[in-house]
């Protein structure tokens, strides 16, 4: 299987899991070869580490992102938050960022933005 039938596959996998259904080999073989988007591309090569405009902590956030939204697809989230999850995932795949950056991250890409201090009724 080339590359882009592999990727082809995986991206119907991923959607097909999304929707809670599997997808069969055949399937996936019987399909036109998905092309990736240009957009799509860039984003990849921000995630690998090989953008010209590289930036380090936009890439973390992504993969934070997607690291914590597939535990919750998953129903593995936290009770307490998806932020609290992010900087959980921080402090395990990129323990070099301090405090500041950790939380700066985790707020960009927290998706529950209902949270925060209870209210005390005044």
């Amino acid at each position: 299987m080339g590359y882009e039938a592999a990727k082809a596959k995986f991206f119907r996998n991923e959607a097909a899991a999304d929707e809670g259904r599997q997808v069969s080999d055949e399937a996936v073989s019987a399909s036109p070869v998905f092309e990736t988007p240009p957009d799509l591309l860039e984003i990849q090569k921000l995630l690998d580490g090989k953008h010209v405009h590289q930036a380090e902590q936009l890439a973390l956030a992504l993969k934070a992102w997607l690291g914590v939204s597939h535990l919750y697809k998953q129903n593995l989230g936290s009770a307490a938050s998806p932020k609290g999850d992010v900087v959980e995932w921080l402090n395990d795949n990129a323990s070099e960022l301090g405090k500041t950056q950790q939380e700066r991250i985790a707020s960009l890409v927290n998706w529950d933005k209902s949270g925060g201090r209870p209210t005390t009724g005044k």
